[in-house]
């Protein structure tokens, strides 16, 4: 029976971390997919015009930020609780798009239109950051077994 090869803890976070990422971009294309098959938007007759487009970018750059905040809180002494922070931080963050939007359009909106195009730029950038969160509580997790 061999034995078995040892990974460094850096090198193993720095996989972990390309995994989480790759794993979460595949997550937030399927549920941009989905939220903009099911949910079309109300002013675009077709159902898909450029709103898509740009939540698209908007998932792809959040998957670069949701993977630096969780690098970062990784690679610091205690994660667990950092990691928690940083999910409540990436997830209440898209929140804030919604408050500069009302402010800058008033608060006279056609609410159904913009609660649909509110979930269909919400519901992938929490989807990423969920599903990058769950990879690092599980590796976490798997440490802290092996460990003991």
């Amino acid at each position: 029976m061999q034995p078995r090869m040892s990974v460094p803890p850096a090198v193993a976070k720095i996989l972990i971390l390309l995994v989480a990422a790759a794993l979460s971009a595949a997550a937030g294309f399927g549920a941009v997919y989905a939220i903009f098959e099911w949910l079309p938007r109300i002013d675009d007759a077709a159902g898909h015009g450029l709103a898509s487009v740009y939540t698209l970018f908007a998932m792809a750059l959040y998957v670069l930020v949701t993977a630096v905040v969780f690098g970062i809180a990784a690679f610091r002494a205690d994660p667990a609780p950092r990691l928690r922070r940083g999910l409540w931080a990436l997830l209440i963050a898209p929140l804030f798009i919604l408050i500069f939007g009302m402010t800058d359009t008033g608060l006279n909106v056609n609410l159904k239109k913009e609660l649909v195009g509110a979930a269909q730029l919400f519901v992938p950038l929490w989807v990423v950051a969920a599903v990058q969160w769950v990879v690092w509580r599980w590796y976490m997790g798997r440490t802290t077994r092996a460990d003991t």
